[in-house]
């Protein structure tokens, strides 16, 4: 949001203006306020690793150039980044900079938390240092950071972030769509008890399982990256929303990273919800007409979708222990690519990958140990019928049933749709 050049915000030239293009401040403090009027907090992806490396009005006071590249904002030892010169961190004057950034977020515009872009190109004393001042005098501010490779040592007890941005789980998953899948069970495993996270840090990793802007965004008109991958959404990735397979793995993998069987907080990006295609950039944003709204009839599909994230989000609202418990993985069906995970005594999340289905008279069963009381019942299923499935995947009656599952010896027996996640509750 501060003042920036290039395309996508990430280049600063001021780190204590708003981009003018975007509004007036005046007109961000009103957004953020209609936010909070609305039950939502506002958090800032703020860079503080480096300048614009074009037209960067900080340079009028360094005299950036080929040999003379520093002198009060960047200095020639402070070194570099992909995307343009580092601050010089270690001047005084420059670290209040960067902390009177994060004091404008938080105090004129009242947001609610920041996430640190590419914190690992900052010194760890000085990441260190600012997330101590926002810890005394903005109690309560959520602060995350983006570091590559992940690192717990970030977090709460090091370097004083409440959580990390997960890329790996993404590249998995985009790897596995690719028919890169000899290492699928393991990484499978990795993302449902992120080896990065602290015991009981089941919400210390931000899990854009679909892609956030880096996965789906695309400067290069469809093209690929630098790591030779295509930036699309995933929808796009596994056929295109015109395909029923494809809808169903976008609703089973957002579901998973939602619905207790992935680690972390789920993250969705603008367009996901509606199964938009193609890539995100300046030039393709976020297309309107999928939804329904002033007379627009908009999707079908794009209508079940958001059904599904809503009601996956309600899911974790109404059922803390879902998510916040560690996981504990009860089965790995390696064959048929099913995994069943428990979380506590109270819930078994269950993901079916594959093509293979248990339905009808055919049931899967799943022993899952000591529970709360005999019984269960389902509370989710990606396989809805308002989802885009079909009434007969589900196993109760409904999910506002009573528990009416009897477990068998500590064996549950349950329909399993294919490409779903299902989720039962134990209970008497």
């Amino acid at each position: 949001l501060t003042e920036y050049g290039g395309a996508w915000g990430y280049n600063p030239r001021t780190c204590l203006a708003i981009h003018s293009p975007y509004g007036t401040p005046d007109d961000l403090r009103a957004f953020v306020d209609k936010a909070h009027s609305l039950g939502l907090a506002v958090m800032v992806d703020i860079v503080l690793n480096h300048g614009s490396s074009r037209l960067n009005c900080l340079w009028n006071w360094d005299g950036y150039g080929p040999d003379n590249n520093g002198g009060i904002y960047f200095d020639k030892g402070g070194g570099d980044t992909p995307w343009g010169k580092k601050f010089a961190f270690d001047r005084r004057e420059v670290q209040e900079y960067l902390m009177d950034s994060c004091r404008m977020f938080l105090e004129e515009f009242r947001c609610d938390g920041l996430r640190f872009d590419s914190a690992h190109n900052m010194p760890d004393w000085l990441v260190i240092n600012i997330n101590k001042m926002i810890r005394a005098e903005f109690p309560g501010t959520s602060i995350t950071a983006e570091v590559v490779p992940e690192d717990p040592s970030y977090l709460l007890g090091g370097k004083g972030f409440d959580a990390v941005w997960l890329h790996e789980p993404t590249f998995n998953l985009i790897d596995r769509m690719a028919g890169q899948a000899d290492t699928f069970t393991a990484q499978l495993r990795s993302m449902i008890r992120q080896r990065y996270f602290p015991e009981n840090g089941a919400g210390c990793g931000i899990n854009a399982l679909l892609g956030s802007h880096d996965q789906v965004g695309c400067r290069k008109n469809g093209g690929k990256g630098g790591d030779g991958r295509l930036r699309r959404y995933f929808i796009d990735r596994v056929g295109g929303k015109g395909d029923w397979n494809a809808r169903a793995k976008t609703r089973m993998w957002w579901s998973a990273a939602a619905a207790g069987v992935v680690s972390g907080v789920p993250m969705l990006f603008m367009g996901t919800e509606t199964l938009q295609g193609g890539w995100w950039h300046t030039d393709q944003m976020f297309q309107w007409g999928a939804v329904k709204r002033d007379g627009n009839p908009g999707c079908p599909f794009a209508d079940q979708m958001m059904a599904l994230v809503k009601a996956s989000l309600k899911l974790r609202k109404d059922h803390p222990s879902l998510v916040t418990s560690n996981p504990d993985v009860v089965l790995q069906d390696v064959a048929n690519v099913v995994f069943g995970v428990k979380r506590g005594k109270g819930y078994l999340a269950v993901i079916n990958t594959g093509d293979n289905q248990w339905v009808d008279n055919a049931y899967y069963s799943i022993n899952v140990g000591e529970t709360t009381g005999g019984m269960a019942k389902q509370i989710f299923n990606s396989q809805a019928a308002e989802f885009g499935g079909w009434h007969e995947s589900w196993t109760s009656a409904g999910k506002d049933s009573k528990f009416d599952i009897q477990l068998n010896h500590g064996s549950l027996s349950f329909r399993l749709p294919k490409r779903s996640v299902v989720v039962f509750q134990f209970g008497q």
